[in-house]
């Protein structure tokens, strides 16, 4: 009799100060095995505001038994809580560190006006 493999994600929530949401951490459940392992993990941060200034993400690594960095983005804002700056990074698993991938900039006037929008992108 063939047994079927079912793979299936199980979320976590976990809730910061605020209630706002602090992380979250996926399993990957093997219904033929009966294994339950970590799969995924999101990382997020706010400012004094509660304007979220980071998401980083992360991948179970089972041959190091660690988290893996896979991409991240941080944001900042002004006094009016308008985004000005938001930068996406990867992982660079050759030298373990967060290498820069894009970046947008905005400022606005005294009356919340978008005075600047700009893109801009790493050299490979």
């Amino acid at each position: 009799m063939k047994k079927l493999l079912v793979l299936f994600f199980l979320p976590l929530l976990c809730f910061g100060q605020n209630n706002y949401l602090d992380s979250t951490i996926s399993y990957q459940a093997d219904t033929m095995n009966n294994v339950l392992s970590l799969h995924q993990k999101t990382h997020y941060g706010y400012d004094a505001n509660n304007n979220q200034t980071l998401s980083a993400n992360y991948n179970w690594d089972i041959m190091t038994s660690s988290w893996v960095g896979t991409y991240k983005s941080e944001y900042t804002y002004d006094a009016n809580n308008n985004l000005t700056l938001n930068i996406s990074y990867t992982w660079d698993a050759i030298t373990s560190s967060w290498v820069g991938t894009w970046k947008y900039e905005s400022t606005y006037d005294a009356n919340n006006n978008q005075t600047l929008k700009a893109n801009y992108t790493w050299d490979a």
